[in-house]
């Protein structure tokens, strides 16, 4: 077996990496307009440069995921069911259906433009917060 050198050294960036913040729960992160944003539960922070954070908004439930446009829009997907868009064009926009398609399971999402939002349902049956985590 080859020595682990070169090329093939074990990657510790993130063992050696300096914590910003220590969260309980965090998901979803993304960089904004508005700097770093994350969610933890139904908590959606924005990172501070102090290391910190700042609670920007407390949904109904849990946040499942997140998406961002380059006008400050964000989308929301939330384990109830819902998604919801804060900011840019379609600010206020809340739905619980897409194409007449129930959203149960909102996992990942991603803006193409600012008119339009990919969203992955991750089940047509199970909400996210009904999966089994061990």
């Amino acid at each position: 077996m080859p020595p682990m050198d070169g090329a093939l050294r074990p990657n510790t960036r993130i063992d050696e990496a300096e914590a910003l913040a220590s969260l309980e729960a965090p998901d979803n992160i993304l960089s904004t307009p508005d700097g770093i944003l994350l969610s933890s539960r139904e908590r959606l922070l924005r990172l501070t440069p102090e290391g910190g954070t700042d609670v920007i908004w407390s949904a109904s439930s849990d946040i499942t995921c997140l998406a961002s446009d380059d006008s400050g829009a964000l989308a929301v997907g939330l384990d109830e069911g819902r998604v919801l868009i804060r900011g840019g064009r379609h600010d206020g926009w809340e739905g619980t259906q897409l194409n007449g398609m129930p959203i149960v399971a909102p996992s990942a999402a991603v803006f193409t433009d600012p008119d339009t939002l990919l969203l992955c349902l991750a089940s047509q049956d199970n909400r996210m917060g009904d999966w089994s985590s061990t």
